[in-house]
C-alpha cells in the first residue's frame, strides 16, 4: 500500500471513531456497517437501509425523517 493509502483509510478510520455515537443516536445503527476504510461512508447501502423512496434525494429523507443535524452529520461523512 502507498503512502496515501493509508492516509485514505487512517482518514476514514478517524471519521468512524469520531461520529459513531452521533450516527448511533441519530439512525440507531451501528456507523461501522456502512463504512469501508478504503472507500468511506457507502452512502447507497445506507439510503437503502433507510428505505429513501425512489426519486426522493436521500439528503430530503434524511432531512424529513431524522432531522436537519442527521443532514450535516451524512455531509460530514461523505
Amino acid at each position: 500500500m502507498t503512502g496515501t493509502t493509508i492516509q485514505i483509510m487512517q482518514g476514514n478510520r478517524n471519521l468512524e471513531m469520531k461520529y459513531a455515537e452521533d450516527f448511533r443516536e441519530f439512525f440507531k445503527r451501528s456507523l461501522h456497517t456502512y463504512m469501508n476504510y478504503l472507500t468511506g461512508f457507502d452512502i447507497v447501502k445506507f439510503d437503502k437501509d433507510i428505505a429513501t423512496p425512489d426519486g426522493t434525494p436521500t439528503s430530503m429523507w434524511v432531512q424529513t425523517k431524522y432531522g436537519p443535524e442527521a443532514v450535516n452529520l451524512i455531509r460530514k461523512l461523505i
